[in-house]
């Protein structure tokens, strides 16, 4: 069973990478490729929401930031593809890293959780006035 899936997959990566030798065409590729992009979303979703049984898509706003990012830095200052790709990739990762982290910023708080992060902050705010 095990090697029968280890084939498939051989077969699965060597059919992808004859897809650019058949599809020679800018527009075919450029299709090809937002089709692999939407893929990649599609299977982080899958396992959020099959796997851990979450409804989340933070991922998809983390996916637009490094999308809107690369996009300006291309058409608006002219950086070429590779570099603006990684410099996305950075900001969106900043971006995942300072949401993860303002949970733990907060003080007295008895989970670290996002989700009880939510409540304590509004019983804080409305009590207080001031997170």
């Amino acid at each position: 069973m095990y090697s029968r899936r280890r084939s498939g997959y051989l077969v699965a990566a060597a059919a992808i990478a004859l897809v650019p030798l058949i599809f020679r065409d800018a527009y075919w590729r450029t299709n090809l490729t937002v089709c692999a992009i939407n893929v990649m979303l599609v299977i982080g979703l899958d396992f959020i929401l099959g796997y851990a049984g979450q409804l989340n898509l933070g991922h998809s706003a983390f996916y637009g930031i490094g999308a809107y990012a690369s996009t300006l830095r291309i058409t608006r200052l002219g950086v070429p593809f590779w570099m603006a790709f990684v410099c996305a990739i950075a900001l969106a990762g900043a971006a995942g890293m300072a949401l993860a982290c303002s949970p733990f910023a907060c003080a007295g708080t008895t989970s670290r959780s996002p989700r009880s992060l939510s409540p304590s902050l509004c019983t804080r705010f409305c009590s207080t006035g001031s997170a």
